[in-house]
């Protein structure tokens, strides 16, 4: 399992003055997909959004074969 480091901008946010108490956490978790699930989750990503609707349809329908 490969560890990831999220920057923590605790000290950004803080300097701004604009909040109160800034707390940071962290969760990580891994999710196993099946290709259609898979696909529905991409469909949420702005990349995959600003594709022309044929292009999408085509990219489904070569990802599940």
């Amino acid at each position: 399992m490969r560890k990831q480091k999220i920057p923590n901008k605790t000290s950004e946010i803080e300097q701004t003055g604009l909040f109160g108490e800034v707390v940071y956490r962290s969760y990580r978790w891994d999710a196993t997909y099946n290709s259609a699930s898979y696909l529905n989750l991409l469909n949420t990503y702005s990349g995959h959004l600003n594709l022309d609707r044929i292009t999408r349809t085509l990219f489904s329908m070569r990802s599940l074969n």
